[in-house]
């Protein structure tokens, strides 16, 4: 049995539940979903799933100022944690650990996989300064990041410019990429004539986007003046105040695949955002938006605004698979919205190629499944030496 550990569980949003997702529905071998925040999910447990809190939760004071400094609470239960992981380890017939780097629950799997020697496979999404903003112990963690990425027995990492990054930080070792996958790729481009302007964004809007959703409504606003029938419509929440230009914004829930599918049969253009502060390099200079892989496959038009030198704007610069708008203000965003037919077309096309050639599920689920596989067929476990513990090593 292989166990996955991690802060969120499959039902929940975002880019990292949306892979696992994807990847434990097409798994080879047994599994066991282990969650390890400490506030319990908005989602009731599906039947691969156990809930295996880190630490207590402190209710309404987690989202306070409080809640980086709750966090030294990580370090003092550290040890308790790894015991509750063993034993489940132990009761489950765990043969795999499986972790990504948003908490410390990567260590602490670490340390268990090798005392009780087990395989251990680490999958990166996001870099440790995006995940732990403000937490007390961020250097003890990225240190020991450095330990897994170094001693881990498999590593998958969400683009090349990740895998890179942590080999001129960490040291030279292996690794595949593995993101999201798609299960069907859009025939030919969807570009539709006309002069309406619905531009459609799914999933997850970090508060990071706010000033580009600013330049956002901005250009759209002055397309309206011109006459252009400019909208914006979100699936999945929009937690700005946002309203300039006059734009109509239409906000939809959460929803389906089949919501989203029907939201794309609608849309003009596709918008991805990625913040142009400092501030967030980390989160840009290397992660891959699940939404990308989506938009690709559509068909339609998608517009980049981010950095230029961020993962996604030189994945779709280097294939030309976007419109590209790699200036912070509006006067960029107008000119990417009011590309002509032929530059949509092309755009689309490329894509449509990239989607087919990097992203299909069924070479994601390959590449994955035939790295942990390998290791469910080493010898049975064994204890094994104890390793780093959490709590005595931390600051």
């Amino acid at each position: 049995m292989i166990a996955f550990v991690q802060p969120f569980g499959l039902g929940e949003p975002g880019g990292g539940a949306r892979i696992l997702r994807s990847l434990v529905a097409g798994a080879p071998a047994p599994c066991v979903v282990v969650r390890t925040a400490p506030w319990p999910a908005a989602e009731r447990p599906g039947p691969l799933e156990v809930r295996l809190a880190r630490r207590p939760a402190f209710g309404r004071l987690e989202g306070t100022r409080l809640a980086p400094w709750l966090a030294h609470v990580d370090t003092w239960q550290g040890e308790r944690f790894q015991h509750r992981l063993a034993a489940l380890c132990r009761a489950r017939g765990v043969r795999v650990l499986h972790a990504i780097p948003h908490g410390p629950e990567f260590w602490h799997s670490f340390v268990v996989a090798r005392r009780l020697g087990l395989g251990y496979a680490l999958s990166v999404h996001d870099d440790l300064p995006y995940n732990l903003p403000n937490i007390p112990y961020l250097a003890w963690a990225m240190d020991r990041l450095g330990d897994v990425w170094r001693e881990a027995d498999a590593r998958f990492v969400i683009s090349e410019a990740m895998g890179e990054a942590y080999t001129q930080r960490y040291g030279a070792r292996p690794y595949r990429v593995v993101t999201d996958g798609l299960t069907r790729v859009a025939h030919a481009p969807r570009v539709r004539p006309g002069g309406g302007l619905s531009v459609y964004l799914m999933g997850s809007i970090h508060i990071s986007y706010e000033a580009n959703f600013r330049a956002l409504f901005k250009a759209l606003g002055q397309m309206r003046r011109q006459g252009r029938d400019a909208r914006m419509v979100t699936r999945g929440g929009f937690p700005f105040e946002t309203r300039e230009g006059g734009v109509p914004l239409e906000v939809r829930p959460w929803g389906s695949e089949a919501d989203v599918q029907a939201d794309l049969d609608e849309a003009d253009l596709l918008y991805l955002p990625l913040p142009f502060e400092a501030r967030h390099a980390s989160f840009v200079r290397y992660s891959l938006a699940t939404k990308m892989v989506t938009y690709l496959g559509s068909g339609l038009p998608v517009v980049y605004h981010g950095p230029e030198r961020a993962a996604a704007g030189r994945l779709l610069a280097r294939h030309d698979a976007a419109l590209l708008a790699t200036d912070p203000g509006p006067g960029a965003l107008v000119r990417a919205l009011a590309a002509p037919e032929p530059d949509r077309q092309r755009v689309a096309g490329h894509a449509l190629d990239l989607a087919d050639r990097r992203f299909r599920l069924v070479d994601q689920r390959r590449t994955f499944w035939d790295a942990m596989v390998a290791l469910l067929g080493g010898p049975d476990p064994a204890p094994g030496p104890p390793g780093r513990s959490l709590a005595p090593a931390a600051p």
